[in-house]
């Protein structure tokens, strides 16, 4: 399984297989401490039916047609530096990267009243060494955003878009980290 932490945080994407129609089956969890955070009683079971049987405790299932897209969407952010997103098919979990960002709810109007002379020689001697390092540094900055659709919980009848998530900051080279973690699991269902 692929796991992408920050701090106390995990993101878990495990590929489970691909079957004989070409689906590839993900089990998806947002973990604390290693624990599920979403209450798996609120989750769908095998009582809303038989796609949600064998539902692993505390995670969400997830399938994309034919090929996977976190890979390549993943890998994409890497190398463009651009945000990207996707999502599942069925059922929806959605995914964001945001290159050379911290997610806040801070407006960009919100001012740093002071900087020291060491915090300002700190940032120019960073911009240097990424003009060195062809814009890329390995421990820039990515936000990872997972969101669980509400179509995974009991009672939810249809797709909302809406839904818990879980937001990651992390590094490139955790990021590639993951990715190749990820590639692995996809080469091992064949």
């Amino acid at each position: 399984m692929a796991k992408i932490s920050s701090d106390n945080l995990t993101l878990e994407i495990r590929i489970i297989e691909k079957d004989e129609r070409g689906w590839i089956q993900y089990e998806i969890a947002f973990l604390h401490n290693g624990q599920p955070i979403i209450n798996d009683s609120k989750l769908k079971t095998g009582d809303d039916g038989p796609y949600w049987e064998n539902r692993p405790y505390g995670k969400i299932k997830a399938n994309e047609y034919e090929d996977d897209k976190f890979i390549p969407v993943l890998e994409r952010a890497l190398n463009t530096d651009k945000e990207q997103f996707c999502w599942t098919v069925e059922p929806n979990f959605h995914l964001a990267i945001l290159p050379y960002s911290f997610f806040t709810l801070f407006s960009g109007d919100d001012e740093l009243l002071c900087r020291s002379n060491e915090l300002i020689q700190a940032e120019n001697d960073r911009e240097l060494i990424r003009e060195i390092a062809n814009n890329r540094l390995s421990d820039d900055v990515f936000t990872i955003i997972g969101l669980m659709d509400s179509y995974n919980f009991h009672g939810e009848d249809g797709y909302s878009f809406n839904g818990p998530a879980l937001i990651i900051s992390t590094t490139r080279y955790k990021l590639l980290q993951f990715i190749e973690e990820l590639k692995r699991e996809y080469n091992d269902i064949g």
